[in-house]
């Protein structure tokens, strides 16, 4: 009765699935087809779908994460939409599943995951942020550990940190900006601490970076432990909870306790203006500043 439901070459075991954006072909995971209406009715359309009723009472959550947000189409087919390569007709189904999300709930947050160029989902329309590979976690990453997210080496000087974050600032409007997610590590990249190389200093700095950069910041569990972890599964290690109180794991933690504490007393961190100070590749030293009528903070960053 759900055959319409999926993309069927042929019925039973020719179907596309997941992964197809990027190259995958996972079994297990068959993509849905958003041509069909009965599905789309299922996702988001009725009043009783998925996307609304878990925002409404006894359920009442905050918001929905698209995994891999560029997947959704119809017919299983992919188009290339000027930036990126996404299902066909992607964009229009984000517009019908935004309406349909804050019709239910007009707080609830619509938070894409995407690694590329996201500004196209992010113009007031689809989603409302995305998870900020591309313009934080990538750039700081390459800057201050000299390494790609992968974990493999990779480099760039302060100057091009500073117009990556530039461009990438200016690629979307300022209350996009403001809650783009940004993060250190996630289930999907090695761990900062790995790509530290378990330098205290550099994880201080990185912790330091996200707490006062432009965004939302969401810490990984982990991260504030000084948690190591190359790639998936790698990067899912248990929380070291008998270790809490071991160096570095104590400094590290309390480092986060005080930054979280200074975000949430300055209004410059939260919703402030952003300026670059500094960037000066001689002496691996980048600098920026957040501002607004209640004060201004400046941090001061130094790669290893």
């Amino acid at each position: 009765p759900w055959y319409g439901f999926f993309n069927f070459g042929a019925w039973p075991n020719d179907y596309v699935t997941f992964g197809v954006s990027f190259g995958r072909h996972l079994d297990s995971m068959p993509k849905l087809n958003y041509a069909d209406a009965a599905l789309r009715a299922e996702i988001y359309d009725d009043p009783a779908s998925v996307a609304r009723a878990w925002l409404l009472p006894p359920y009442s959550v905050d918001g929905w994460r698209l995994d891999v947000g560029q997947e959704v189409g119809l017919n299983g087919t992919t188009e290339w939409d000027g930036s990126n390569t996404v299902g066909t007709g992607n964009h229009a189904i984000w517009g019908a599943f935004r309406q349909a999300v804050k019709g239910a709930n007009p707080d609830a947050l619509i938070l894409g995951e995407f690694f590329g160029y996201p500004t196209l989902w992010l113009m007031g329309d689809q989603w409302d942020s995305v998870m900020n590979y591309n313009g934080f976690a990538a750039p700081m990453s390459l800057w201050l550990l000299q390494r790609n997210l992968d974990g493999t080496a990779g480099s760039i000087n302060a100057g091009s940190l500073r117009d990556w974050l530039q461009g990438t600032l200016a690629d979307n409007p300022w209350p996009v900006r403001q809650v783009m997610l940004n993060s250190l590590s996630t289930h999907d990249v090695t761990r900062v601490w790995y790509r530290a190389g378990g330098d205290l200093a550099a994880a201080r700095t990185a912790a330091a970076f996200q707490m006062t950069y432009p965004g939302a910041p969401c810490v990984y569990y982990g991260d504030e432990a000084a948690l190591d972890g190359g790639s998936d599964p790698d990067n899912r290690r248990c929380f070291p909870w008998g270790a809490l109180e071991d160096l570095p794991r104590a400094e590290l933690r309390a480092l986060y306790r005080e930054l979280i504490w200074l975000r949430r007393e300055r209004s410059c961190l939260r919703t402030g203006s952003y300026a670059g100070l500094l960037a000066d590749a001689a002496s691996g030293t980048f600098a920026f500043a957040r501002v607004d009528g209640a004060g201004l903070t400046a941090t001061v960053a130094r790669r290893k």
